[in-house]
C-alpha cells in the first residue's frame, strides 16, 4: 500500500458518539462547521453547503493529520483530541507494559542466553502486514541485513510525480 493508498478520512458511529480521524499524512482535507444553531458539518471539501452564510457560522476548524473528531451527544460538546487521547491512554498501564517489555540489548547479548522462540511460519506474513512489511521491503531490506550484515543502498529520493499530480497510475 502506498501512502495515498486507502482511506484519507474515516467517520464512525455508535450512536452516542460520531467522529472522524485523518489519515497521518493528512494528505487530504477534512474540515467541519459548527453553526450558531448547533448544527455540525464535517466534510473532505470545502464549500458542500454554499448557502451557508459566515454569519451562521460559529467555529470554522479543520482536521489535523492523526488527530480525532469527536462529537458526544449525551454530553452535547466535541471532544478535544487531547482528552480522547488522554482518556484511551489511562484506561491501560501502558507505560508499564513497554517498561516490562524493554529489553536491553547489551545485556542480552553479553549473558550468552540466546535461546529464541520457534518462529511460527504460518504467522509470519500475518505479522510482518501487521507491521507495513511488504515482500518487496522484506527482499530489498531486511534480507541483505540478515544475511550478509549490510544495510541495503538504495536511492535517497524519490522523482517520482505525486499522486495528486500525475495523469498516469503509479507503476
Amino acid at each position: 500500500m502506498e501512502p495515498w493508498d486507502g482511506p484519507a478520512m474515516v467517520a464512525f458511529t455508535d450512536g452516542r458518539y460520531i467522529g472522524a480521524t485523518l489519515d497521518r499524512n493528512g494528505l487530504r482535507p477534512s474540515r467541519f462547521y459548527v453553526t450558531k444553531d448547533d448544527h455540525v458539518l464535517l466534510s473532505s471539501e470545502i464549500g458542500v453547503i454554499p448557502d451557508l452564510p459566515d454569519s451562521e457560522v460559529k467555529i470554522k476548524h479543520r482536521l489535523e493529520p492523526g488527530k480525532m473528531f469527536l462529537v458526544d451527544f449525551e454530553t452535547e460538546r466535541i471532544v478535544p483530541d487531547d482528552e480522547i487521547k488522554e482518556v484511551i491512554a489511562a484506561q491501560k498501564p501502558y507505560a508499564e507494559w513497554v517498561q516490562n517489555g524493554l529489553i536491553d540489548l547489551e545485556k542480552w547479548a553479553a549473558s550468552g542466553d540466546k535461546q529464541t522462540g520457534k518462529i511460527d511460519f504460518e504467522q509470519s506474513n500475518r505479522r510482518f502486514n501487521m507491521f507495513g512489511y511488504s515482500s518487496e521491503k522484506l527482499e530489498m531490506l531486511l534480507l541483505p541485513m540478515a544475511v550478509g550484515g549490510k544495510e541495503a543502498l538504495g536511492s535517497m529520493g524519490n522523482d517520482a510525480a505525486l499522486a495528486v499530480l500525475s495523469e498516469k497510475p503509479r507503476q
